[in-house]
């Protein structure tokens, strides 16, 4: 079943979340009752602070009364249904009940009774799962994550299953002794095709088919095995002991390669039309939903005075990088050192933007500043929840809101600015907390930052004035003014303590790879700003708009400022004039009275 996606829970779907939760109903069941995924209704169950809800009664920890009466009838059918020795998928369309009959992703109360039971009586998993039907991977996630405690069959006092319902497990008790004694001697009826053993082709297939590059969704419903299976399977399997397996082109030999070419090669081609289809879907909605803004009217500063020799134009460089977006870090939890959410982030925003325009007022007094290249090197998300190794407990917003919040953000600073330059160009690079997933499970560039890049390419779609490069790689090299510049986020750096000196050895690993020598490498990443002159130019380390968070401050003992390094460029010289822009100053009024 697929669902609408809906931000905002509406107190209707609260209450009927946390009565029927209360009484043992798994989420799956819920989410089919609200019409949202499972792991929406657990995030949401498990992150709420029910007793402050208006409609949460302290005294009996339910909910109140009169305001459950109109939702009574669906929470009771809904548990019911549930309870029933059925296997069955309940939704409701208004006051109207729709049941689907043999779903067999429902575990029935029977079935749970004997895994239950068979679990408290020693019984091997794989034993109960051949009498079932379900895989023992199955059987263990069911055995984990279930609160049996709520679990009407279940004495909450004693943790055993209820005398009326303990007959369902005495009658197969015979069974799963036979079961555990066919399992001994080496003799297995499997119920199930997916539970039977591996063979030598299924093993050739497996290995083919990951060596290709397909994910285990595509090999496990081709095998018709769970996607556990596969990956421990091919993780545990030591393949250079196959018969099958050849040691020197490390691969299976060509001779088997043959017998399964043509299944490997469709595996292949659906998987790429997946992929395909995926990318056309994203394309067509960022064309239909993303609206173009309107061209901003050229109003660049008037010099103060009139300079008496013409000075040469320069362009300017502003870095944007590590904005961490969603990522809350409280006052009480630093002692004071540091503090940032959503809004201390709009806040720092506006401030780089005033900051900028003064910056470019001062220096138009001296010469032309017609553009501004905008160095933009990722981590503008603090990402996702399981797509890192970060710590979960410090980020306050869903993905998708990081995702809005930064693109609203930087297409908002970028229209500020096209009223003080004649042209910007945005060069984009994507940060490792921009992950859709684990390190390895995607490709690089499938990356929220990435994604947010080509929405703002939709924004200015009609704005001639605005270019972007924004390359799948995770580097760019561009010549600027006659200089060539190194654009990188900077987390594949290594070895070293001062973030500086790593990253000038990433330059001179990058320039054996490319050929080619930069004049500038640029970084972002480690959340303080350096500079560092090497043997051909100079490397700029970028800060951050977080400053100091609870790991710099507690595991690294450092602190910084929140700052954004900005820049000029002179066709000969380089850059001529750089600046730290401190994101947390506040102008007081003495400040604003004296400024130019």
């Amino acid at each position: 079943m697929s669902y609408i996606y809906r931000p905002e829970w509406t107190q209707e779907e609260e209450i009927l979340l946390y009565e029927i939760r209360e009484a043992g109903v798994d989420y799956a069941h819920i989410a089919s009752v609200i019409e949202r995924s499972k792991v929406a209704c657990s995030k949401k169950y498990r992150n709420t602070d029910w007793e402050q809800c208006d409609f949460y009664d302290k005294k009996t920890g339910r909910v109140k009364k009169e305001r459950i009466e109109k939702l009574q009838g669906k929470i009771d059918k809904c548990i019911e249904l549930y309870r029933s020795d059925k296997n069955m998928q309940v939704t409701f369309d208004g006051d109207s009940v729709k049941i689907k009959q043999n779903n067999p992703k429902w575990w029935t109360e029977s079935q749970e009774i004997i895994l239950y039971c068979a679990a408290k009586g020693g019984f091997h998993m794989s034993d109960v799962s051949a009498l079932i039907g379900r895989s023992a991977d199955a059987c263990y996630r069911k055995l984990s994550g279930t609160l049996w405690g709520k679990k009407d069959f279940i004495d909450y006092k004693t943790k055993v299953v209820r005398p009326d319902k303990y007959g369902i497990y005495e009658e197969v008790v015979e069974q799963l002794k036979e079961k555990r004694t066919e399992r001994e001697n080496g003799v297995r009826q499997y119920p199930c095709e997916y539970q039977q053993g591996w063979s030598r082709e299924d093993e050739i297939l497996l290995y083919s088919m990951k060596n290709e590059g397909i994910s285990y969704r595509i090999i496990a419903s081709e095998l018709n095995r769970s996607i556990p299976s596969c990956s421990t399977k091919y993780q545990q399997t030591i393949w250079e002991e196959k018969d099958f397996f050849d040691l020197d082109n490390l691969n299976v030999k060509a001779e088997e390669r043959v017998m399964f070419k043509d299944r490997v090669h469709k595996l292949r081609e659906k998987r790429l039309r997946e992929e395909v289809v995926k990318a056309e879907i994203v394309a067509d909605k960022i064309a239909m939903y993303t609206p173009a803004l309107p061209i901003v009217p050229l109003s660049v500063y008037k010099k103060n005075f009139k300079s008496k020799t013409k000075n040469t134009p320069e362009e300017v460089g502003l870095i944007l990088s590590d904005a961490h977006i969603g990522q809350e870090i409280l006052k009480e939890e630093t002692g004071g050192l540091s503090e940032y959410n959503l809004d201390i982030f709009k806040e720092r925003v506006d401030r780089l933007k005033t900051a900028t325009a003064e910056i470019v007022e001062l220096h138009s007094c001296l010469y032309d500043l017609p553009i501004l290249n905008i160095f933009c090197l990722g981590d503008m998300v603090a990402g996702m929840n399981d797509a890192g190794a970060w710590n979960q407990n410090y980020i306050n917003l869903p993905i998708y809101e990081q995702f809005v919040e930064g693109t609203d953000a930087i297409a908002g600073m970028i229209n500020y600015w096209l009223g003080l330059f004649k042209e910007i160009k945005f060069f984009g690079v994507y940060g490792n907390h921009g992950r859709m997933g684990r390190r390895g499970t995607e490709k690089e560039y499938v990356n929220w930052d990435f994604l947010m890049y080509q929405f703002l390419m939709a924004r200015f779609k009609d704005n001639p004035r605005v270019h972007f490069t924004v390359p799948k790689t995770w580097w760019i090299f561009e010549k600027i003014q006659n200089h060539k510049f190194l654009i990188v986020h900077g987390d594949n750096m290594r070895g070293e303590t001062w973030p500086a000196r790593a990253l000038n050895i990433y330059e001179s690993k990058m320039m054996g790879i490319l050929k080619d020598v930069p004049d500038y490498t640029i970084a972002g990443h480690y959340h303080s700003t350096a500079e560092l002159s090497t043997n051909h130019g100079r490397v700029f380390l970028n800060g951050s708009f977080v400053g100091g968070d609870i790991y710099s401050l507690k595991d690294l003992q450092r602190s910084s400022k929140p700052e954004q390094k900005i820049f000029g460029i002179h066709g000969k010289r380089g850059v001529t004039w750089a600046y730290n822009l401190d994101l947390s100053y506040e102008k007081n009024k003495k400040d604003k009275k004296d400024s130019r």
